[in-house]
């Protein structure tokens, strides 16, 4: 039990999120099997299977698994790795069902954990994930006071703070609009993370740079930093660091499909924004297309002409007219047949079977 417990956390850790679920299920199958009654043992299972479940956009349930896990990993035992990950999912869980002050609760537990076992580790972790919090939530002085701090930090315990100090600065220059210096933090920290073993935060950074690109008017650059993204999460489903990014980051992806339009946008893409808005056909939903072009996209989908869809949705063909020519600038394309090949191709229409 202890072994597929820690394989599920390498495997977490490693961004392999399918293998790290199954060891945990094996592990709890075992546990449960013997009809043991350990709750510190199921408690540490229960860290990367709830932070598995959040990956996948299942913030809830991981919140609920969470509160009763740490409560008793903070009581009883555990190790530094699986309090900095346990506190820190329920920890962002909680930002993002309940808000900053639900959230710094949990950040307040997990230093009382540091201090009460002298963890210095598990105390910067907790610093650095107060710092992205507060970024998240719009407090950039506070998080700004934090990040001074870790600039001039020099003996780092592991890689794994440093990358993670990084990241969390970045995010906070982006804010503020100190674009250069985003630049020269995610940049290296990104060809840091191709080396294997580093693809979850990779997908973080890829993220950040989709905003860093945008803002920098780089939009090949914001459409590769995404389809970046979409490779490293389609694979286990994961959506919520999409969302944990905030509405700057969705609105900065709307504006990005809109403007390059989808002819542009690879199908891993196309299928991971799909996967983030909910469902395929929920894509309207982060307003690719109005409901209107919605319709007649379906409607040229079974091969009406322009006086068909008119007569179709009680339209003048002039405003056929008009919506088509909206279509046409927002899947990229001049002709039809080129409009449905692209929309099947981006997932906005199922292709036939």
């Amino acid at each position: 039990a202890f072994m597929l417990i820690h394989l599920s956390f390498i495997n977490l850790r490693a961004n392999r999120i399918d293998a790290a679920l199954t060891h945990g299920k094996q592990a709890e199958t075992i546990i449960r099997s013997r009809q043991w009654n350990d709750q510190n043992l199921l408690s540490i299972l229960n860290v990367p299977l709830s932070s598995a479940h959040y990956l996948q956009g299942a913030v809830i349930q991981a919140e609920q698994m969470l509160e009763r896990a740490m409560a008793v990993l903070a009581a009883g035992e555990g190790w530094v790795d699986f309090y900095v990950e346990g506190f820190g999912t329920l920890a962002r869980a909680k930002m993002g069902l309940s808000g900053y002050d639900a959230a710094h609760e949990i950040l307040q537990m997990g230093l009382e954990v540091a201090n009460a076992r002298d963890l210095d580790r598990l105390r910067l972790s907790i610093t650095i994930l107060q710092m992205e919090l507060l970024v998240r939530g719009g407090r950039l002085d506070a998080a700004a006071s934090i990040a001074r701090q870790l600039i001039d930090l020099t003996d780092w315990p592991t890689d794994r703070e440093r990358r993670e100090a990084a990241l969390a600065i970045a995010r906070l220059d982006l804010r503020l609009g100190k674009l250069d210096l985003a630049a020269a933090r995610l940049g290296p920290l990104a060809e840091e993370c191709k080396a294997p073993g580093h693809d979850a935060m990779l997908l973080r950074v890829s993220l950040l740079q989709t905003n860093l690109a945008w803002a920098l008017k780089d939009m090949a650059g914001a459409l590769a930093a995404l389809h970046q993204a979409a490779v490293l999460a389609l694979p286990s489903q994961q959506v919520q660091q999409f969302h944990d990014e905030g509405p700057e980051l969705a609105l900065i992806v709307r504006d990005l499909t809109r403007k390059a339009g989808l002819s542009r946008i690879s199908r891993q893409t196309a299928d991971y924004l799909a996967r983030t808005a909910g469902s395929v056909r929920s894509r309207r939903d982060i307003g690719i297309l109005s409901d209107r072009e919605a319709e007649i996209l379906a409607l040229l989908n079974e091969g009406l002409t322009n006086k068909a869809i008119g007569r179709r949705l009680d339209l003048a063909e002039p405003t056929v007219k008009f919506h088509l020519k909206n279509l046409y600038a927002k899947l990229g394309v001049g002709r039809r047949q080129l409009a449905v090949n692209v929309a099947k191709g981006s997932g906005l229409l199922l292709p036939d079977p």
